[in-house]
Parts: structure tokens; C-alpha cells; sequence
């Protein structure tokens, strides 16, 4: 993989007409539900603070289990990968 520059991406993507798709891809991943709450009279089982509070609980019940702690410990020492530049993409 070769790494590219954001701005070099953006660029390439409005010369091929695809900016939009693109910045909707390289942007945020928030999500707007107002359309189907609309439409579909839908709402959420749960908040999203309830979602992420679960999530979290979830992280870190994985993260005391001797197992899953092992495998991290061994993945993070056989990993030779850099890391990745939040102005770049991989």
C-alpha cells in the first residue's frame, strides 16, 4: 500500500467527479436518523450514551479475560506495521 495525502485524494476524486462520495468517505461517520424517524415513525431501542456505555462494558470484560489480553500482548509484539497518519490514507 502506498500512503496519500487528503488533499491529493480530494483532488483526484473532483477531476474524476467524484468529490462528494469521496469527502462522505474520507468525513465524519456520524449519522443523521432524522428521515427515518420521519418516515418510518422509527426511534432507537436505545441512547446512544446507553450504546456506548455498553460498548465500553463490553471492551472491558474482553480486556480481563487472560485469553484476549495473551493474543493483544502477542499481536502487538510480532506487529512491525508504522502507524498510520491521521492526514493520510492507507
Amino acid at each position: 500500500m502506498i500512503s496519500v495525502p487528503v488533499p491529493v485524494l480530494l483532488a483526484a476524486a473532483t477531476a474524476l467527479g467524484k468529490r462528494d462520495s469521496t469527502r462522505r468517505l474520507l468525513g465524519t461517520l456520524q449519522v443523521d436518523i432524522s428521515k427515518a424517524r420521519r418516515r418510518l415513525k422509527w426511534a432507537p431501542l436505545i441512547s446512544v450514551d446507553e450504546g456506548l456505555r455498553r460498548a465500553v462494558e463490553k471492551v472491558l470484560l474482553l480486556l480481563a479475560d487472560p485469553d484476549v489480553r495473551g493474543f493483544l500482548a502477542k499481536m502487538r509484539a510480532t506487529s512491525s506495521r508504522p502507524s498510520r497518519s491521521r492526514d493520510h490514507c492507507h
